[in-house]
């Protein structure tokens, strides 16, 4: 079997389970505002996860708006970011559904924070942010 290979041109940084960092999305197709908690976010792209509902269709190939980041202030910046959906892994057996979005022509301050966001958690050994106290 071989080895796995890192495709992704940029690091992540993932953050924990415990932490909540949300946002605000909206699904181009429907206008839908859906609330989704963020599971981790690179200078390419972020992954996301929200709770099961009805009335929620999202599929690969879907463009999402991230409209607002609540929970981190550094991240608080970024907004009205397009995204188009990469993958989806939604089990009827799971309460959340989750996908990875890839950054769709990020403006150069926010590639500029991201990139800031990512080497300042790197530098302090922050591959996985902890919430701070």
């Amino acid at each position: 079997m071989p080895d796995f290979i890192e495709k992704r041109r940029y690091p992540r940084i993932f953050f924990p389970v415990g932490q909540k960092i949300e946002a605000d999305i909206v699904h181009e197709d429907s206008g839908q505002t859906v609330q989704v908690t963020l599971l981790d976010i690179s200078e390419g792209g972020v992954g996301l996860r929200l709770k099961r509902r009805e009335d929620i269709a999202i599929a690969e190939g879907d463009r999402l708006l991230l409209r607002a980041i609540h929970g981190q202030p550094y991240l608080r910046a970024l907004s009205r970011i397009s995204l188009e959906v990469r993958w989806v892994l939604d089990d009827a057996f799971l309460d959340y559904i989750a996908l990875g979005g890839q950054f769709l022509d990020l403006a150069e301050k926010d590639r500029a924070l991201l990139q800031d966001f990512t080497l300042l958690m790197l530098a302090s050994g922050k591959e996985e942010m902890r919430e701070e106290h």
